[in-house]
């Protein structure tokens, strides 16, 4: 799975900004946000109009790989028993969690808990340990 703090780790080289296509040369977690490196733009001077300017990646996840924000909303199913809809999603120490709606449960999203999820159908499946619930 691949979620927005990993987006480094993105397999893509090239951006939209405006009208304009950019060659990526690095990417990494800066602040609040990310710092953009652009192939031939070694000039702060050559990027300061891109500064806060919406950025668009051509998709490239595979099948099980999402943002964390596709999961609110959907339907999450422990094996074959619908336990509630996911009201948010947060951070909880070294991972991201989501709260359910309507409940008090918290779900660590790591693969010991989360076996998939269809974004097209909105259901995050789950298995759980016994006595979890």
């Amino acid at each position: 799975m691949l979620f927005p703090n990993n987006i480094e780790k993105f397999n893509f080289d090239e951006l939209k900004i405006g009208d304009e296509i950019y060659k990526l040369q690095f990417i990494k977690n800066f602040k609040n946000g990310y710092l953009l490196h652009l192939k031939g733009k070694d000039n702060i001077n050559d990027v300061l109009g891109l500064v806060n300017e919406e950025v668009f990646i051509k998709n490239t996840f595979k099948e099980n790989e999402y943002f964390y924000y596709e999961l609110i909303n959907s339907k999450v199913i422990d094996i074959d028993k619908e336990i509630g809809i996911v009201k948010d999603y947060f951070i909880q120490g070294n991972f991201y969690a989501i709260e359910l709606k309507e409940s008090d449960i918290t779900i660590p999203l790591t693969n010991k808990f989360v076996l998939s999820f269809s974004k097209k159908n909105k259901i995050l499946k789950v298995k759980f340990p016994k006595g979890f619930l």
